[in-house]
């Protein structure tokens, strides 16, 4: 990772993973996160892919998970994608910052799936409230399931935005597989209550009109996110709407 392209071999000696996972607290205006995300790699579309990739990040998840109580670089990792998304919001043409934000919540996916399958929300909880607790303010992990929402609600479904959606997408299911780990009820989970009682009902209205249009369009994937080396056909269409659609799955088996 870095101001290159990265390959599954570069993370074990990469210099900007290694400061990521120590134990250096990073400031969100630091200069290391356009360092740190400015990489061209691909998301896995396929369970080979996606493995390999857990195989070859699980030291380096096993270390994060060790230092972030005392860095909180994973919630200033999700402070520094809720700006690069309000900037894409602005301007959805920037597309060096679409890329970071893209890269951005990649990363966060990792982590963020790793918790949940150690059982490990408890690494979550503190960024499920809200620093000053003397006032009605929303926690950082409620303003990034926010984030979430808004940028499938708002991002136009592009060739240069199509790897994001499906991110985000991803990611929301990642947050709801808490149901597949979880050892107590999901019903008390902190991450199923931002989905029941957080958001604002006209968002999840919202969101959910947004996901039964990507259903009806079966928007085609752009070729070059149907490479052979992911084996999937270069024809292939309707991805989004497919995750989508296990998304809106989700959504409906937690509320009823």
């Amino acid at each position: 990772m870095g101001a290159q392209y990265s390959s599954l071999s570069d993370i074990k000696t990469n210099e900007y993973v290694s400061r990521f996972i120590s134990e250096e607290a990073i400031s969100t205006n630091d200069p290391f996160w356009n360092q740190f995300l400015s990489f061209s790699q691909q998301s896995p579309f396929t369970s080979t892919y996606s493995k390999l990739l857990d195989e070859s990040c699980l030291i380096h998840l096993q270390q994060f998970v060790l230092n972030n109580p005392k860095t909180k670089n994973y919630g200033t990792l999700i402070e520094v994608f809720i700006r690069f998304a309000n900037i894409i919001h602005d301007d959805c043409k920037n597309y060096i910052v679409l890329s970071q934000t893209h890269n951005a919540l990649f990363i966060l996916r990792l982590i963020t799936k790793y918790f949940i399958e150690i059982d490990c929300e408890q690494n979550l909880y503190p960024h499920f409230l809200p620093q000053d607790t003397s006032a009605e303010r929303l926690s950082l992990m409620t303003l990034f399931v926010d984030t979430l929402f808004r940028i499938t609600i708002t991002q136009p479904v592009e060739s240069d935005s199509y790897s994001l959606h499906l991110e985000v997408l991803n990611t929301l299911l990642s947050l709801l597989s808490i149901q597949m780990c979880a050892k107590e009820d999901v019903l008390i989970s902190a991450i199923y209550s931002i989905f029941m009682h957080r958001l604002d009902p006209l968002l999840i209205s919202e969101f959910t009109r947004t996901l039964l249009e990507h259903f009806i369009k079966q928007t085609e994937s752009p070729s070059w996110l149907s490479a052979d080396s992911f084996d999937r056909s270069k024809n292939d269409s309707g991805g989004l709407f497919k995750i989508g659609q296990s998304v809106a799955s989700k959504f409906n088996n937690m509320l009823v």
